[in-house]
């Protein structure tokens, strides 16, 4: 199996995983430039991650053309810091054995390119929300914040969990006062190792916010509160 990055219009932008380039079938595909979307090739597991915008297996006989019938593919969606899909990861094999759990580790792969696109914007704090209750990785989310306290940025757990919506004129999802029933002073004083804090929204729920440590690390660690 490779691995290969499109746009979110399906056209190849990278290619990795040393794919063997002698086969026809993968020269065919492993390119950069390569319009790989449903209208071009017909149903794969870029199309479908892209159309569907969740992770996807397709095994050889559900692709569309019999040419394309070699491939096993996993795929996942990529979203940029702004909410929107931005592209997606694809692990093709070509003839190989099927790898259905390949989906789960295109997944997980997406979510590292998205924390490192959302590390990579602008920001002068990074904060991390989670609803109260058992800490776990798999219910954080990362909100990007610039000096005004503006949200520049926001992963999909964050987006999800406040219900954002990123507005392209103002090039943010709005301010954290417009999303969190606080001052943002209180949320902008929030430094990396202390305790989150229950902190309101203005439907009247409350979630956990922390700072979180942004330096290079793209992994995200679950939040405890004090007792």
């Amino acid at each position: 199996y490779f691995s290969i990055l499109t746009d979110a219009q399906g056209v190849v932008v990278d290619v990795g995983g040393a794919p063997d380039m002698r086969q026809r079938a993968v020269q065919a595909i492993a390119r950069i430039g390569v319009d790989l979307s449903e209208r071009s090739v017909g149903t794969t597991a870029i199309g479908a991650a892209l159309t569907e915008l969740h992770p996807v297996w397709l095994h050889r006989g559900e692709h569309f053309f019999e040419a394309t019938s070699v491939y096993s593919c996993a795929g996942a969606p990529i979203f940029g810091p702004d909410g929107r899909c931005a592209g997606m990861l694809d692990l093709t094999g070509v003839q190989a054995e099927e790898r259905p759990e390949l989906r789960h580790l295109a997944a997980q792969m997406a979510q590292r390119v998205e924390q490192a696109l959302l590390l990579a914007v602008p920001h002068d704090r990074l904060l991390q929300v989670q609803w109260p209750g058992p800490a776990s990785t798999a219910n954080v989310g990362r909100l990007a914040v610039d000096r005004e306290s503006a949200i520049v940025g926001a992963d999909r757990a964050a987006c999800a969990m406040l219900g954002l919506r990123f507005d392209p004129a103002a090039r943010s999802f709005g301010a954290l006062a417009d999303v969190f029933a606080t001052t943002s002073g209180r949320l902008m004083s929030l430094r990396p190792g202390q305790a989150a804090r229950h902190v309101p929204l203005w439907s009247g729920l409350q979630v956990l916010v922390a700072a979180a440590r942004a330096g290079g690390d793209t992994g995200v660690d679950p939040l405890r509160s004090t007792p």
